[in-house]
């Protein structure tokens, strides 16, 4: 259906010109579904929207033939083109919301394409939008076509983008990261919805992914990019089973000790800077610089492309196969035992949180008439130690980053209280709480956002030692310069803005500014769920090696179960603003009693390095509404495959059952 064969794509940036895709060759037939996969900055995007033509002003495309059925659409009018877009090619882009227009209705986008392609009846417009967002599992799709965007969640969101993406019946569709930003539940029923799509439209798909463990569970090939080039190309049991690229390899090591309880299973090889695209005429291995078996040959020329079998092929000189076992990338130290070594046997309470919630008062019209309440957390209450580290998981809206605001005093609770090392901020007078508050500090889940745009690194990250008063600006500067060294940047890093720098860059960053006071306790929220799986290994190595220095406690605020199987050693699970589970990590990962968890726990793609496919189960079916009756009976009863009536009549108390160590909030915990 699709060939696309040499392409290379450049971008100019003053005088330099450099390729984000270089020669890259890769076909997708009938009814077929391919996988790319390669970190943020290795190509994938701008390779599909070169299929389209959708590229950034600064990109051109510098040679190369993109074939669909027959027809080259780099030669193609812009009226040709136009008639290709949507009718047979649909794209659904990487944010919905970003991408669908807050001023119209979910029905209008949705008939948008049609209406676009000469459909002018609104009867059969209303209608076909209808089907189409039934088609793609939205419920009540005839009372959604009068929603706006921000009226959805989103999981409801990125089903809208799938659903204006194949109004049309294209024959291909391109999914550019569809669930990067979901969670693991929502993330399983997208996954199902494309491949249900695949067998009753007779769709192909080109799925784009850093993620390995997605990318596998949805693909019938997998082909991995790297710096530009295409490394690795064939069926997803030949890739999973016995890649023949270091890159590769190292993505799989990666990837299995993230879904395997106690290490980070990341090697040196797959703990990578982002990917680097080459100057116009660079000829060498783009892997080279971060390859333990590279050699002259390696950095002289490029690889040939070598097949391995039946559709298989890789561009690699040196294949893992030839070391027989040996020397293969071994695991780093695993966060417990970071842990261990940052603990002395004592038990410091350095935080308790006691019985707290939050209500937010809901209101509406021009007026802002009241409209009831919204409780964002009710009644959770846990302790925190010395050198330990609690992780809070669940789905979007469950109350997470809600609980994160309280905790460092961003939020007020409506009932309950807080207390860090012995005292209540909140009752402190200003000059004692602003002291206080440096005990605990919060790391935002964006941190481009979270730095100051206009103020260089060396003025952000020095300005919490400013307002505590901090020594002389001499020595706060070079305790910026030594704070940089000890996340992994240079002193130069300094003088540099924040856009000067990759995502992996701006987290430690906003990780440094959170540490720099020194604090007790860091709350992390989302430290890391939008970076690629190297990049996250960095950012988490220098956690768990300043958490050993200074014997820091983390709060990490998550709906990433790999993340939560690295650092954390205890976990408190949270459905409907409540804590609905808690205990040690590996109790409640391995052995979860609460059919939440449980859910939440099998939605997870599931790499295991050799295995002939990733494994992926919708664990917990539909959302969570805000507007279901949450006041009395288990919150969870309404997705609950096991609700009896004792779930209706009453809420479950969170307490210890049976021999376990752990907590659970189940009429019937299993």
């Amino acid at each position: 259906m699709l060939e696309v064969s040499d392409l290379s794509v450049a971008i100019r940036r003053g005088d330099d010109t450099r390729l984000v895709v270089n020669q890259v060759s890769l076909s997708i037939g009938e009814n077929e579904i391919v996988g790319v996969v390669g970190e943020s900055g290795a190509g994938k995007s701008m390779m599909a929207r070169s299929v389209v033509k959708l590229l950034p002003l600064a990109a051109r495309i510098r040679g190369g033939r993109i074939l669909f059925g027959g027809k080259d659409l780099l030669t193609c009018s812009p009226a040709d083109l136009r008639a290709v877009r949507g009718r047979q090619i649909g794209v659904i882009l990487q944010d919905p919301m970003s991408s669908l227009d807050p001023t119209m209705t979910i029905g209008k986008q949705v008939s948008e394409p049609l209406l676009v392609h000469g459909e002018k009846d609104h009867k059969v417009l209303s209608a076909a939008a209808e089907s189409m967002l039934s088609l793609v599992g939205l419920p009540a799709a005839g009372q959604l076509m009068s929603a706006f965007p921000h009226q959805l969640s989103g999981g409801m969101r990125q089903r809208v983008a799938i659903a204006m993406a194949l109004i049309g019946r294209p024959r291909l569709l391109i999914a550019d990261e569809p669930t990067t930003a979901l969670d693991v539940t929502i993330q399983a029923q997208i996954l199902d919805v494309l491949k249900n799509l695949r067998t009753e439209l007779g769709l192909s798909i080109l799925f784009i992914s850093h993620d390995i463990g997605v990318v596998s569970s949805i693909s019938d090939r997998i082909a991995v990019m790297y710096g530009g080039q295409l490394v690795e190309d064939g069926p997803t049991e030949r890739v999973l089973v016995r890649p023949f690229h270091r890159y590769t390899e190292a993505l799989l090591s990666a990837a299995a000790g993230l879904s395997s309880t106690g290490g980070t299973g990341v090697s040196e090889v797959a703990t990578v800077a982002h990917a680097r695209q080459e100057r116009l005429g660079a000829d060498r291995c783009c892997f080279a610089a971060h390859c333990d078996a590279a050699d002259a040959i390696c950095w002289s020329a490029r690889p040939v492309w070598t097949r391995r079998g039946e559709a298989h092929g890789a561009a690699c000189v040196h294949p893992p196969e030839e070391r027989n076992g040996e020397g293969r990338p071994t695991r780093s130290p695993s966060a417990h035992s970071w842990h261990i070594a940052a603990m002395t046997g004592e038990h410091t309470e350095v935080l308790r949180v006691d019985d707290v919630s939050k209500v937010f008062p809901i209101s509406q019209g021009a007026f802002k008439h009241s409209a009831g309440n919204r409780q964002a957390v009710a009644g959770v209450s846990f302790t925190l130690e010395k050198g330990e580290n609690l992780a809070v998981i669940g789905e979007s809206g469950c109350g997470k980053t809600t609980l994160a605001r309280i905790l460092v005093g961003l939020e007020v609770p409506t009932t309950g209280k807080v207390t860090v090392l012995g005292r209540e901020i909140r009752k402190l007078r200003r000059s004692e709480a602003r002291r206080a508050r440096r005990q605990i500090q919060l790391m935002f889940q964006d941190p481009y956002a979270s730095l100051d745009p206009r103020m260089r690194v060396l003025r952000s990250l020095r300005e919490p030692l400013t307002v505590q008063g901090e020594g002389a600006k001499s020595e706060r500067n070079e305790r910026v310069y030594q704070l940089l060294k000890s996340v992994g940047l240079s002193a130069d890093a300094a003088d540099l803005m924040p856009y000067e720098f990759s995502g992996g860059q701006r987290q430690r960053l906003a990780f440094a500014r959170a540490v720099i006071l020194n604090p007790a306790i860091v709350v992390a929220d989302e430290p890391v769920s939008a970076l690629d799986v190297s990049v996250r290994a960095q950012v988490l190595s220098v956690m768990i090696r300043l958490q050993a220095k200074h014997r820091m406690s983390y709060v990490v605020i998550s709906h990433d179960i790999s993340i939560v199987q690295q650092v954390a050693d205890r976990t408190a699970v949270m459905y409907a603003g409540r804590i609905v589970e808690i205990g040690p990590t590996r109790d409640v990962l391995s052995s979860p009693r609460h059919p939440y968890t449980q859910g939440l726990l099998a939605s997870v793609p599931k790499v295991e390095k050799g295995a002939a496919r990733a494994t992926l189960t919708v664990g917990v079916k539909g959302e969570l509404a805000h507007d279901e009756d949450l006041s009395r009976g288990c919150p969870f009863r309404f997705r609950c495959p096991h609700r009896r009536t004792e779930c209706d009549a009453a809420a479950p108390a969170l307490e210890r059952r049976g021999s376990t160590r752990g907590e659970v909030a189940c009429h019937f915990p299993r």
